[in-house]
């Protein structure tokens, strides 16, 4: 049966939250604190306590409500969520529940262009979707990969990387900001003028091609 056709509506009873469907057959149980659907359709996610699980619109338990974060902020990305177990420790299952990169990062987002951000002890990489770490946690800062480069930030300055780690623009910025249609924002800070923080934008050699 195809689930994107399926429409369900919360429903609460006696304070608790569930799903039904267009008969009004509850399809979820109405016996979580707070739940909601996904922007893609085909999941719900549950919260029951303090812990999160995931079902289809069948009610079939997708995932056990046994992480205590995911990342809603972002969602399903590239068919994996970042979640999160034992209060601290960050990983991704697929759409079919299963936990395919181990929770053993501090932090973790998203998975854009083949590659996720994660932390480790305070410093950002990236890993592959076999949970490889690609570029090592190495940076202090770091953003998310957006037409094949990604800042990072060394030394108090920011610069970009590519998609094998090497540092294609050089640490020369203040502050740094993602590329889109071949422009990024940056601020380079003027050491003659105090207090000067205007921005500029750069094109993917690091060429200022605006400066406000």
């Amino acid at each position: 049966m195809d689930t994107n056709n399926l429409r369900l509506q919360e429903k609460k009873r006696k304070g608790k939250c569930g799903f039904v469907d267009e008969n009004g057959r509850e399809v979820i149980p109405c016996k979580y604190e707070f739940v909601g659907e996904f922007k893609e359709g085909n999941l719900l996610w549950v919260n029951d306590g303090d812990r999160i699980g995931l079902f289809d619109k069948l009610g079939h338990e997708i995932a056990p409500c046994v992480y205590s974060g995911m990342d809603f902020l972002h969602e399903f990305s590239e068919g994996l969520l970042a979640v999160k177990r034992d209060e601290k420790r960050w990983g991704f299952i697929d759409i079919n529940g299963r936990e395919v990169i181990p929770c053993c990062f501090d932090a973790a987002d998203g998975f854009r262009e083949g590659l996720a951000r994660v932390m480790n002890e305070n410093y950002f990489g990236f890993i592959d979707k076999t949970g490889r770490e690609i570029i090592p946690c190495k940076y202090i800062n770091a953003g998310v990969f957006s037409e094949g480069l990604a800042w990072v930030e060394e030394d108090g300055k920011c610069g970009y990387i590519d998609k094998t780690g090497d540092v294609v623009i050089p640490f020369i910025f203040s502050k740094a900001f993602g590329f889109s249609g071949g422009i990024a924002k940056v601020i380079i800070e003027d050491p003659e003028v105090v207090d000067n923080w205007s921005f500029s934008y750069i094109d993917k050699t690091g060429q200022v091609v605006v400066k406000k």
